[in-house]
């Protein structure tokens, strides 16, 4: 719910339900009592508890998916190792690498704890597609800072990202530039988090030429 991600749209239930404080049926029965499923906002919502749930489902099923790829055919990607790999891993981390978007909400995780759905979404996509860098650290760096840390979502949310889990296509690639025009238009979100310093111009990598390289590490000759 609430995919503009420069607006506080969000239910922020996701540290109560991590910690243990409510769960996803008590959350449901008290939408539903005072929303019909019919209501965008409401079928959205549980729609998001449904997937929180499934992920559960998936982890409970499939234990080894923690630290494997839960898609048998996508166990051989060649993700980018040695000095490269650390390097641009860092610049993702620190909030430096050159795409506004990225940077903002990698400053928003390191700031609160936390970070927007939709703005994990494109982290995720850009670490795994753009950077070539294995998902797991991904998911291992957001163990470490996120305050509504729940395994199976977070394992969930990163073999989607990296496409390596329960997604019937076979990679998505989303670019940074029209992420932000479709989710914040008037730079908010951007203006929020990036600090006033902030002056890198160009990204680390060119999204054209990653997702080029995106596409070979997959074994995709796709062009669009």
């Amino acid at each position: 719910m609430g995919e503009d991600i420069q607006k506080p749209l969000t239910s922020r239930m996701s540290v109560a339900l991590a910690w243990g404080l409510i769960s996803s049926r008590t959350l449901i029965n008290k939408i539903l009592k005072k929303h019909s499923i019919s209501d965008t906002g409401a079928e959205t919502y549980i729609s998001e508890l449904i997937w929180r749930e499934f992920y559960k489902y998936i982890m409970y099923h499939n234990p080894h998916c923690m630290n494997m790829e839960l898609q048998t055919k996508k166990r051989n990607i060649m993700w980018r190792e040695g000095k490269q790999a650390k390097i641009y891993f860092q610049k993702w981390i620190q909030a430096q690498t050159g795409y506004k978007i990225i940077d903002s909400a990698m400053h928003q995780i390191i700031q609160t704890g936390w970070m927007h759905n939709r703005a994990r979404m494109i982290v995720a996509s850009v670490l795994t597609k753009n950077l070539g860098i294995d998902w797991r650290w991904g998911q291992d760096y957001f163990r470490s800072v996120l305050l509504d840390l729940d395994e199976a979502s977070n394992n969930g949310g990163w073999q989607w990202g990296a496409s390596v889990g329960i997604d019937p296509k076979p990679i998505r690639i989303f670019n940074p530039y029209s992420q932000q025009e479709r989710f914040d238009p008037d730079e908010k979100y951007i203006k929020k988090y990036l600090p006033k310093d902030y002056d890198l111009k160009e990204p680390i990598i060119d999204h054209k030429i990653a997702r080029a390289e995106a596409l070979a590490r997959y074994n995709l000759n796709i062009i669009k």
